[in-house]
C-alpha cells in the first residue's frame, strides 16, 4: 500500500485545520469593531446628554434676552443691567462648552449675541445693548415705553448712543 499523501488529502487537512483559526480571527475582529461602535455610541450619548443639560440651563436665559429685545413675554420685568448679567451667564456656559457644539450652531449663537449687544465697543464698560431705548408698545393704552440705561442719552432712532456715536441695531437673520 502506498503511504504517500496526495494533494487532495493535503488540501482537505489544511482546510480542516484553518477553519477554526479563520473563525476565531473573524470573531476577534467583529468583537473589536463592536466594542469600538459601543464606545462611539456611548461618547455620542454623553455629548447629547451634556448638550441637553446645557440647553436646559441656557434656553430660558436666551428666551429672556429675546423677550427683552422684541418686547414680548415678560420683557418689562427685565432690566438692562439684568440683560447684561444674563449675557455673561450664557457666554460663560457657551464658551466653556464650545467643543460640544457644531460650528454652525456656535456661529448662530454669536450672530444672535451680536444682534443683541455691541461688544468690544470700549474697554472700560460692559457690552452695550442694541435694544431700542424708546418705543411705543401696541397695547391697550399705547403709552410710550422708556428704556434707557442709566447714564445713556435717549435715542428715538432705535440706536444706542455711546461716546463714539450711534451703534445701529442689527436685525436677527433667520436661516
Amino acid at each position: 500500500m502506498a503511504s504517500g499523501w496526495n494533494s487532495v488529502q493535503i488540501a482537505t487537512l489544511a482546510v480542516a485545520a484553518l477553519t477554526p483559526v479563520t473563525v476565531a480571527g473573524l470573531g476577534y475582529f467583529v468583537a473589536r469593531a463592536s466594542r469600538r461602535l459601543e464606545q462611539v455610541r456611548w461618547a455620542n450619548q454623553t455629548v447629547v446628554t451634556r448638550r441637553l443639560e446645557i440647553f436646559k440651563e441656557v434656553g430660558p436665559l436666551l428666551n429672556q434676552l429675546l423677550c427683552f429685545a422684541t418686547f414680548v413675554g415678560g420683557w418689562k420685568e427685565i432690566e438692562p443691567r439684568d440683560a447684561i448679567a444674563v449675557k455673561r451667564k450664557i457666554d460663560e456656559v457657551m464658551y466653556s462648552s464650545r467643543v460640544l457644539f457644531s460650528d454652525s450652531l456656535f456661529a448662530a449663537y454669536q450672530e444672535f449675541m451680536l444682534s443683541m449687544f455691541a461688544t468690544y465697543v470700549t474697554t472700560e464698560t460692559d457690552a452695550h445693548l442694541r435694544a431700542a431705548q424708546h418705543g411705543v408698545v401696541g397695547g391697550l393704552d399705547d403709552q410710550p415705553v422708556q428704556r434707557r440705561q442709566s447714564g445713556q442719552p435717549r435715542s428715538d432712532t432705535g440706536r444706542l448712543r455711546t461716546a463714539g456715536g450711534a451703534i445701529p441695531r442689527r436685525p436677527l437673520r433667520h436661516p
